[in-house]
C-alpha cells in the first residue's frame, strides 16, 4: 500500500509509493522519463539520502525519506 512502511520492500518500491501517496498519484520518472515539476523520482530521493534503491529500507530511512518528500519544493 502506498505511503505504509513494509520492510519487505526495497527502498525505490517503498519510495515510490512515499511519492505517489505524496503528490496525487504522481511520481517523476515512473514510467521513464515523465517528470511532474516539483515532485521527485525515486533516484532523486535515494541521491539526496544516500539510499540504495534495490536495498532493503529501513524504518528510519523510510522516516527519512517521508520527511524529504514531503518537503521537497520548500
Amino acid at each position: 500500500m502506498d505511503g505504509m512502511y513494509d520492510g519487505k520492500q526495497i527502498a525505490s518500491a517503498a519510495i515510490a509509493g512515499l511519492i505517489r501517496a505524496n503528490n496525487a498519484g504522481a511520481c517523476s520518472g515512473e514510467p521513464h522519463g515523465v517528470r511532474y515539476p516539483g515532485v521527485p523520482s525515486v533516484s532523486d530521493v535515494c541521491v539526496r539520502l544516500g539510499i540504495d534503491a534495490s536495498a532493503p529500507m529501513s524504518e528510519e530511512q523510510w522516516h527519512m525519506a517521508a520527511g524529504a518528500i514531503e518537503h521537497w519544493s520548500e
